[in-house]
């Protein structure tokens, strides 16, 4: 439970983060909500659930859990690295797939990649 907390506060900062920096983006519905309407009626509620489980949790669970998140900070970086020079030689490969995505009706977002579309 200690990690879907956490997922909850990713999701819902990810949310309320979207909603202010990307305010034209096309989206399968829209909540008609004003920003601070939004934060207090949509994000408030399962934040105050996901602390509530944070609050509750055991001490070895913080220490299982805080040691899981430093290592896999501490394995990233490597894993990262390894992944890069593994796909270089793709990208020359598919360089001639790459062109620029712009979303009519919002300033500097553009996406390039030859998986841009999916």
């Amino acid at each position: 439970m200690f990690f879907y907390a956490l997922t909850i506060f990713i999701l819902v900062a990810s949310f309320v983060r979207l909603r202010k920096t990307h305010p034209l983006i096309e989206r399968p519905y829209r909540i008609p909500l004003t920003s601070w309407r939004l934060v207090l009626y949509v994000a408030a509620p399962p934040c105050a659930c996901a602390l509530v489980l944070l609050v509750f949790s055991t001490a070895l669970t913080w220490v299982i859990a805080l040691t899981v998140i430093l290592i896999t900070f501490v394995a990233w970086r490597p894993v990262q690295r390894a992944r890069n020079r593994r796909l270089g030689f793709m990208r020359d490969r598919l360089s001639h797939l790459e062109r620029p995505i712009v979303f009519e009706g919002h300033r500097n977002v553009a996406l390039r990649g030859p998986f841009a579309n999916v």
